[in-house]
């Protein structure tokens, strides 16, 4: 299959997913960013910044006129990406647990829409198993074979402000 997009992000309006993904659009790959925030994929559509991040409107103006990035509310565009980075919130609890109530959702919503031979990057911090978790949820959901059909990686991210 060929792909339209080299990378899609899932929670592409927020403040980990955006300035990725115009980073990777500035190097000169066709990203697709997703989001549930319509308000922030508007504004963004619109060649403006949800928040601010030091010159990201120059580049965002930038990429979206060499047609590299474009945003979305809709998950099934997922199926056209090559790789998917997966940058949901992962707050953390008193005892610095992390709540994966996020995650789990976003996996569910993106089940239906996988192909064969994509990779999926979670950019967020992970408890010790949660990629055995997932492989064993996707594998459950799907007709695919996690390391045969479909990839799965993940980049920890904790982010302080």
């Amino acid at each position: 299959m060929v792909f339209a997009y080299n990378l899609g992000i899932i929670g592409g309006c927020g403040h980990v997913g955006l300035p990725l993904g115009l980073s990777f659009a500035k190097k000169g790959l066709k990203v697709l960013a997703i989001d549930i925030n319509k308000a922030a994929v508007d504004k963004v559509n619109k060649r403006e910044m949800p928040f601010f991040e030091p010159n990201a409107e120059k580049i965002l103006q930038e990429v979206s006129d060499k047609g590299n990035f474009c945003c979305t509310t809709d998950q099934n565009k997922i199926a056209q990406a090559e790789h998917i980075i997966i940058v949901p919130g992962t707050p953390i609890d008193f005892e610095f647990i992390p709540d994966l109530t996020q995650i789990e959702t976003v996996i569910k919503s993106i089940v239906p829409y996988l192909q064969k031979n994509q990779a999926l990057i979670f950019r967020s911090t992970l408890a010790p198993k949660s990629t055995d978790y997932i492989k064993k949820f996707i594998e459950a959901n799907t007709k695919f074979i996690i390391g045969k059909d479909l990839f799965i990686a993940f980049a920890p991210e904790r982010l302080t402000q």
